[in-house]
């Protein structure tokens, strides 16, 4: 991007902000996504919709919450978006506009409502140029290009509710951590898989689940911590494992849930994991860590792995409590460390574990 161009974004970005930041703004569902009840501006056709992302743009002329979403432009039921707006930033919403009272823009059209316009449209990257608030040619030939990326009719016309969404989209997006309750979280899989889910239900584990990438992890959450660094400032070792159950969409639809542990090992010098060792009393198994990832962090090396449970780990696991102990070793391909689980932590552990063998 060459300079006089990022010039011009940024005094467009600082314009529109100074001046209609509050009008409209981008919501995002950071866990999951929200199901509303809308009708369709462009029939009024009754539809529910199920989004990750909307652009909320104000009001329409019947006080419903305008919002542009699925390349379209649709009425909400305050009492829709209420928990919603509760959850947003109370100073922006307080001074949300009205699509009522906005006149449309088109060309030979010269005001401060063109202006804002096109300082918008050069914010997201719509429109070259000035916001000089004059409507000429290259502003309706942004319009046009512009409505037909959003699915829209290339009518050239900037209308109001047009007008708010380009402000919308220049916004920073608002986001929403509504996590789902177990009871939701089980239910998207209990219809999918042949795991018998009154275990599940009864064992008081909680599903963390993720319904875009698939994966999930069922567990007390607890995470077993270990610090084994060495004397020297390059052998800093924290190893971190967590004992659940791992939820998978297979690709037929289905889901597998299995018993797992997740490892990770902070460190300086990579050991490279390899396998974990579980072990209690006379039960022990091995598995090999898959998956294993490496991310930096500061000057450390971060690796990240799961390794499935055979039934020889499973029973270790179920089994700490009576015996009173468990053992494991993290084995890599240059470092290995044997460390004991405290004592506080094995009644939940084998929880996991004879939740485990029940399901089997």
């Amino acid at each position: 991007m060459n300079m006089k161009r990022m010039i011009a974004m940024l005094m467009a970005l600082a314009m529109l902000l100074a001046g209609t930041c509050a009008l409209a703004m981008p919501v995002r569902y950071t866990d999951g996504t929200d199901t509303l009840a809308a009708v369709s501006e462009a029939d009024g056709a009754e539809v529910s919709l199920d989004v990750q992302q909307y652009q909320l743009l104000g009001y329409d002329e019947n006080g419903n919450y305008l919002i542009f979403a699925d390349q379209g432009f649709y009425a909400v039921a305050p009492e829709e978006l209420s928990g919603v707006v509760a959850l947003l930033d109370a100073e922006a919403t307080a001074q949300l506009g009205s699509v009522e009272g906005m006149e449309p823009v088109s060309r030979g059209t010269k005001n401060d409502a063109v202006q804002a316009f096109q300082a918008a449209m050069i914010a997201i990257g719509a429109l070259n140029g000035v916001a000089d608030g004059n409507f000429g040619p290259g502003t309706e030939a942004a319009v046009q290009a512009f409505q037909t990326a959003q699915g829209l009719e290339p009518t050239g016309i900037a209308d109001g509710r047009l007008q708010l969404l380009a402000i919308s989209m220049a916004q920073p997006a608002q986001e929403i951590e509504v996590p789902m309750s177990p009871e939701e979280m089980y239910a998207a899989i209990a219809d999918r898989t042949d795991v018998d889910m009154q275990v599940l239900y009864e064992s008081g584990l909680v599903l963390d689940y993720d319904d875009m990438t698939g994966v999930g992890f069922i567990t007390d959450g607890q995470t077993l911590d270990f610090d084994v660094s060495g004397d020297s400032d390059l052998d800093r070792y924290q190893l971190t494992a967590r004992f659940g159950l791992l939820v998978k969409d297979r690709e037929d639809g289905t889901v597998s849930v299995e018993p797992a542990v997740q490892v990770s090992c902070l460190c300086v010098r990579r050991p490279v994991l390899e396998s974990i060792i579980v072990k209690s009393g006379t039960k022990r198994g091995t598995a090999t860590i898959d998956d294993l990832s490496a991310t930096l962090e500061g000057v450390n090396s971060l690796e990240q792995g799961t390794a499935l449970l055979n039934e020889g780990m499973v029973a270790a696991l179920a089994g700490a409590a009576e015996a009173g102990e468990l053992k494991l070793r993290f084995s890599g391909r240059y470092n290995s460390f044997d460390v004991q689980v405290n004592r506080e932590a094995l009644a939940s552990l084998s929880r996991i574990g004879d939740v485990a063998q029940r399901m089997r």
